[in-house]
């Protein structure tokens, strides 16, 4: 597996740029987030990044809180009761990913790459898939070709084929071709979220 210095879009810009839309993402999530459970807008978690390099990631919360103090570490899942019904809406629009363009700004992140994962999980992965760890030869992204190919509940080993498939291919014209594609992608949203906003309300 050939080693890439990263994502040929996104590594350094305006800061302003970046810090614009999660400013007015937080305004909104913070009104709509008092009518939910009134807890913290954002959420940090450990993820790994390019030579499996930990950072802090930030998004904005989209479940209860401490949602993993009893079950521990784990992926979510199609139909997770952990969310609450505001991160439903944000995870279906992807809204709960803007502050990860604080990420990209402070150079964990690139706009393009594959999904930065927690350490716990990843450890558990490489003990049956040991070519996991080939993602981590470029820096983690805000998306990716497994974003623009499946959703949340995508299969990991379907993932990882798309992942893999970007490292070994990837260049400014395919960060073009991903970054295009995510945009309706954002805008249609998740046909699975509808489904269980659908169902709660």
């Amino acid at each position: 597996m050939t080693e890439h210095s990263g994502s040929p879009i996104g590594d350094t810009t305006d800061p302003y740029v970046y810090c614009a839309a999660p400013v007015y993402g937080a305004v909104f999530c913070h009104r709509i987030g008092s009518g939910s459970d009134g807890g913290d807008v954002f959420y940090r978690q450990t993820r790994c990044t390019k030579d499996m390099r930990n950072f802090e990631i930030i998004k904005f919360r989209s479940m209860i809180m401490g949602a993993e103090e009893k079950s521990g570490p784990q992926i979510a899942g199609k139909k997770d009761e952990r969310m609450t019904r505001v991160g439903y809406v944000l995870r279906k629009f992807k809204i709960d990913e803007l502050p990860q363009l604080i990420n990209i700004f402070r150079g964990d992140m690139s706009f393009v790459g594959p999904r930065p994962e927690r350490p716990e999980i990843i450890a558990e992965i490489v003990e049956d898939v040991p070519e996991y760890t080939f993602r981590a030869t470029v820096p983690a992204g805000l998306t990716g070709y497994a974003q623009v190919h499946g959703d949340y509940h995508t299969e990991f080993l379907d993932k990882l084929k798309w992942d893999l498939m970007y490292i070994e291919n990837h260049s400014l014209m395919l960060d073009l071709k991903i970054i295009l594609m995510t945009v309706p992608v954002v805008l249609r949203g998740s046909d699975d979220v509808w489904l269980i906003i659908n169902a709660n309300i």
